[in-house]
């Protein structure tokens, strides 16, 4: 059976997919998921995933674009895949809103989310 990729249109269901993604990362994953994101590297567990569009190159499985970053989720039980490609600044809009979700309740680990964000953002070429 071949794998199927579905592609979502609409702004609102991408919304969903990374609120989703968030979800299933929690508080437990999400400084790694963060660190990764550092370093213009996607993180994924279970059946989610979220990438970079410069991780890939033309003409490889998981190539989706130039440019954005993907929120992936998979059903083993189909061998089907959604993917939510959002641009550079939804993402980082959305990550910065999560992040101080995330920081009211670890505000410890403050500095180095902030410093994270800092660097995503520079890396997004974010003004």
């Amino acid at each position: 059976m071949e794998d199927s990729i579905f592609y979502i249109e609409k702004y609102e269901d991408k919304i969903e997919e990374m609120k989703y993604y968030f979800l299933l990362i929690g508080d437990s994953k999400f400084l790694p998921a963060i660190r990764n994101f550092r370093e213009s590297k996607g993180y994924g567990i279970a059946n989610v995933c979220c990438s970079f569009a410069t991780e890939f190159s033309k003409g490889e499985d998981d190539y989706f674009g130039k440019e954005g970053v993907n929120f992936s989720s998979f059903s083993a039980a189909s061998d089907d895949e959604t993917y939510a490609v959002v641009d550079n600044e939804t993402f980082y809009r959305f990550l910065k809103e999560t992040s101080l979700n995330y920081l009211t309740r670890h505000p410890e680990h403050e500095n180095e989310v902030r410093n994270c964000i800092e660097k995503i953002k520079k890396n997004l070429s974010i003004t």
